[in-house]
């Protein structure tokens, strides 16, 4: 704890972790994703003030999803894992991929409460498949962490409260962070994913061999897993140096007993590659591409019926996906104007605002509150148009508060009990004087 108490002021001395913005540049150039990227001019200050409300508002109407992309052991093309994958399911643009937002909340600071959510969210589903699914093998989850979250001050302890809160097994919460995010500051990052694989938590570097690909980092930082880019997976056909990089790359990871995963899986031919090459596990639209929480739930707790049938984890849930497809995200640009224009055909979608249509709706009202409206028919309306309506309780479908009995036939005596009556009524019969 004092080591920790002690990393975290030096965090704090180090200044937030945000894009490179310069205000007078046409585009800003970002080194947080691995890959150098193009991003258009920062936003003006009132549509960047505008954007973050509408992206607050998101994370407070659970706008914000997490999907997830199956990773599969290529030895025998069994489950393996997942990666976590943000998305977020705006009301007018539809389901937005990561690229459209991310680098706005980035901008705003709003990166540390996604990332959160992210990570308690898929932290608590992996909990739940770990004990309804129980291969040999319990199934791991791989986690994005940005350059401005490996910063924070209460990553630690983020990690820490998930993976005691939900009792997941030891190195199956993975935490992926790239090459250039750890080398803005490679000290302070050392220590603290040290920290974190005190934790029982793996660690991944993502996109290697795009970013710095500095292999004494390999030496100072505790990864035990290497990602390998997909651009060095999926090359053409001719380029032979590309396919060299990555035999290189799979035998310099087994020699350091580090695990390795390709990414960007695109055909059978890819994977036949992998395994010859010994890589151990792959993910990528070939593999499996990204479902709900809800349709892996439904895949892993069927697992026992499916291997009565010969069926495997990846089977089922390649099965679910063709039933229950998931529409790929979209990248877009996110700005005011654009939310606007998509929610223009919305507006306009709507029911006609004429006056038979108000007349209606508002004798609708009128019956539902039980109270008499009188309605005057538009000039010009329709014969069929209501014209005056007195909504009497009466004229309302009513249910009855209490169901009339029906009357009681009178009971016939027989005769002797008239005569036992009669008797009964005499004084004589009742020794009376």
């Amino acid at each position: 704890m004092e080591r920790e108490r002690a990393l975290r002021e030096e965090l704090e001395e180090v200044p937030e972790v945000r894009p490179r913005v310069d205000v007078a540049a046409p585009e800003l150039e970002l080194h947080d994703a691995g890959v150098a990227k193009r991003l258009t001019a920062p936003l003006e200050r009132g549509e960047l003030v505008a954007l973050e409300a509408e992206l607050r508002r998101a994370l407070e109407r659970n706008e914000i999803e997490v999907h997830y992309q199956p990773i599969a052991r290529l030895s025998d093309m069994d489950l393996a894992g997942f990666e976590a994958l943000v998305r977020w399911r705006h009301p007018s643009l539809g389901l937005l991929a990561p690229e459209s937002f991310l680098d706005l909340a980035e901008q705003t600071g709003m990166i540390k409460d996604i990332g959160r959510f992210v990570l308690n969210e898929a932290t608590r589903q992996l909990g739940i498949w770990q004990r309804a699914f129980r291969p040999s093998e319990p199934v791991f989850m791989a986690v994005n962490v940005s350059a401005s979250q490996l910063m924070d001050t209460d990553l630690v302890s983020d990690i820490r409260a998930a993976v005691t809160r939900e009792t997941v097994y030891r190195q199956t919460l993975k935490i992926e962070v790239t090459e250039s995010a750890v080398m803005q500051y490679p000290e302070k990052s050392a220590s603290l994913l040290e920290l974190v694989k005190q934790l029982g938590v793996g660690l991944a570097c993502d996109d290697f061999g795009t970013g710095y690909s500095s292999l004494s980092s390999l030496r100072h930082l505790p990864f035990d897993t290497l990602k390998v880019d997909r651009s060095f997976v999926s090359p053409e056909a001719e380029d032979e140096k590309a396919a060299i990089i990555l035999q290189s790359i799979v035998s310099l990871a087994h020699d350091l007993g580090l695990t390795i995963v390709a990414e960007g899986i695109e055909d059978q031919a890819q994977v036949d590659r992998l395994v010859e090459l010994e890589c151990d596990y792959g993910q990528g639209f070939f593999i499996g591409q990204p479902m709900t929480a809800k349709q892996v739930g439904e895949s892993l707790t069927s697992m026992p019926y499916a291997k009565g049938h010969g069926r495997t984890a990846m089977s089922n849930l390649w099965e679910r996906a063709t039933h229950e497809p998931v529409p790929l995200p979209v990248e877009t640009e996110l700005t005011v104007d654009a939310i606007e224009s998509a929610q223009q055909p919305l507006v306009n979608a709507g029911p006609p605002q004429s006056d038979e249509w108000k007349a209606i709706k508002a004798v609708a009202l009128a019956i539902q509150a039980r109270k008499p409206v009188a309605i005057s028919s538009p000039p010009g309306s329709s014969p069929m148009a209501p014209r005056l309506v007195r909504a009497e309780p009466e004229e309302l479908p009513g249910i009855p508060l209490s169901v009339p009995k029906p009357a009681k036939k009178p009971k016939r005596k027989t005769p002797g009990k008239k005569r036992q009556a009669s008797k009964k009524e005499t004084p004589e019969a009742s020794g009376v004087a």
